[in-house]
């Protein structure tokens, strides 16, 4: 993980007032792990990206690569691994894949990913 996603993550952990613990206790995850993705040490898996997203009201682009209009690190808005431009969404004619999206493109709650429920 690079710096100014793990400074984003601290920011918006911050931001909600939330401690290290509080975070670990809503993700399922180790305090310690949640330092360590904010000290560059590890990464959060997807699932706990997704969670992250989903918590702080963001889109996956939004929390890795800033809030749109940050001009984000080069090459953010270059193509992704599907060769989609990551500025594509609805009103680009790309699909929604924001924090309540799932594959498709349709609108879902955390039920409809068909994971575990997280207390």
């Amino acid at each position: 993980m690079n710096v100014s996603i793990a400074q984003r993550l601290a920011t918006l952990r911050r931001e909600h007032g939330l401690t290290q613990e509080q975070l670990a206790e809503r993700l399922g995850v180790s305090r310690q792990a949640v330092s360590k993705w904010e000290r560059t040490e590890s990464s959060p898996d997807t699932d706990n990206l997704i969670a992250l997203a989903r918590l702080y009201g963001v889109t996956l682009d939004e929390l890795v690569y800033g809030p749109a209009g940050d001009g984000g690190p080069e090459g953010a808005a270059s193509s992704d691994a599907d060769g989609a431009a990551a500025g594509d969404g609805p009103a680009a004619g790309g699909v929604d894949v924001g924090p309540d999206a799932d594959d498709a493109g349709r609108r879902v709650g955390l039920r409809g990913l068909g994971g575990r429920r997280r207390a």
